[in-house]
């Protein structure tokens, strides 16, 4: 399913040499005496509270613990936001601290002395005494002195994507759960599976037009039964599911009990968000949505279907396209607020939704295309940095800070566009 969901994701570690943002939550905060990971140079060290250097930068990147990743989800966690997690995130997780030497992962501790050489392909930071790591194409689990616990006939662990004590494994071509112990907690049985969100698991049985979604719980067994050809995470309660194919598919929204409230009539839909969801009325000449519109929580619209394409609604503004041809393809994104009034015109290749005041934008066509550049806007739409860094699929701001990507690297900018030295990300 297509998402709006332009800043929102599920990942579980903060990494530097793979940078990310997003909103999710921690039940405590990380201990005061771990270690702050910085940049120096292009190479990763490590100091105490107080800004003193402990472990001299001299490794390629880190990655560091959030512990909601091991809980149940909760209401609170949908209030936390990046500027939390990064205070939350714990370096040295079971006094073992992940990092990365030539390409391999290995793990140091708060001297900075190897403890387990850096040896494996994929890694994640310890919990519990336990860590899944990859060597040679092969998942293992090891415990706190590099010994094998256990070997998995696993294909692949989606280390990336734990989310409220579960991630995904593959295993003869079909994906199943593990939970925060380790242990095989759903078997493979899935043609897809995707991170638990609000304590279900959004999972998919057969392929092709015989694919059908449903929802586990946490006890592995289906609150919704596999019956839509699709469906995405639920958000207020509502997720939109489809059902039908090709040109007979049709999108409605469906309550936690799995029946329709909002019955089948849009040839598209996306998840609620401040109350409301994009949805299209038609197909163009190739077969994607256009006209799209917004509707509230009775499926009544509140904003008429006439954009090209849409991006749900983040901080009373909506990105919205418009002028496309008839293949679906160019025109201009502006952004609208919730009676459908233009705050910002029509005027931009691509756009990224407004983090702190800001958001990102391109006047190239390929918008992310390598060589694409991106700037920033305000609220009225003035242009605030001319475009000048790379690809920017993902934009957000913390502290003022903002992470772009120039000449193929990561780093963090000010509001002003200027490059804040020595920071490690996020």
């Amino acid at each position: 399913m297509k998402t709006n969901r332009l800043f929102l994701g599920l990942a579980v570690f903060l990494c530097f040499s793979i940078p990310v943002w997003l909103p999710v939550a921690c039940s405590k905060p990380a201990p005061v005496n771990q270690l702050k990971g910085f940049v120096k140079n292009g190479k990763v060290g490590f100091q105490d509270q107080n800004n003193k250097v402990v472990i001299e930068p001299q490794f390629e990147g880190f990655r560091s613990r959030v512990d909601y990743m091991f809980e149940p989800y909760t209401p609170a966690m949908d209030k936390i936001t990046g500027k939390d997690i990064q205070g939350l995130a714990i370096t040295f997780p079971d006094g073992l601290g992940q990092v990365q030497v030539a390409g391999k992962w290995g793990y140091i501790d708060t001297s900075g002395k190897f403890v387990i050489n850096p040896v494996y392909d994929k890694a994640q930071p310890f919990y519990r005494g336990k860590a899944i790591v990859q060597m040679g194409g092969h998942w293992q689990i090891i415990d706190k002195t590099g010994s094998l616990l256990k070997e998995t006939d696993y294909e692949d662990i989606d280390l990336d994507n734990w989310s409220e004590g579960f991630t995904t494994f593959k295993k003869n071509n079909l994906f199943g759960y593990i939970d925060a112990d380790f242990k095989e907690a759903v078997g493979p049985q899935f043609s897809e599976a995707n991170p638990f969100f609000r304590n279900l698991g959004r999972v998919a049985i057969g392929t092709g037009d015989d694919k059908r979604y449903g929802y586990l719980g946490r006890d592995g067994k289906f609150t919704i039964n596999p019956q839509f050809t699709d469906a995405d995470d639920f958000s207020d309660n509502l997720v939109p599911a489809a059902v039908g194919t090709g040109d007979e598919k049709k999108y409605g929204y469906i309550g936690m009990d799995g029946k329709f409230v909002v019955p089948l009539q849009f040839v598209y839909a996306s998840p609620f968000f401040e109350g409301l969801a994009g949805v299209a009325t038609s197909r163009n000449a190739i077969g994607s949505w256009n006209h799209y519109g917004f509707i509230g929580k009775d499926g009544k619209f509140v904003i008429e279907p006439q954009f090209d394409d849409v991006v749900g609604f983040q901080n009373g503004l909506a990105a919205v396209r418009v002028h496309a041809d008839s293949n679906g393809m160019g025109g201009e994104w502006g952004f609208i607020d919730k009676t459908g009034k233009y705050v910002i015109k029509p005027q931009f290749q691509a756009v990224s939704g407004f983090s702190d005041g800001l958001a990102a934008f391109t006047m190239d066509k390929d918008s992310y295309d390598d060589k694409s550049l991106w700037g920033f806007i305000d609220g009225e739409g003035k242009v605030v940095v001319k475009p000048k860094f790379g690809p920017l699929p993902v934009f957000s701001v913390e502290d003022g800070k903002i992470m772009v990507r120039l000449n193929g690297k990561y780093l963090y900018v000010d509001k002003t566009g200027k490059e804040i030295p020595d920071t490690v990300g996020p």
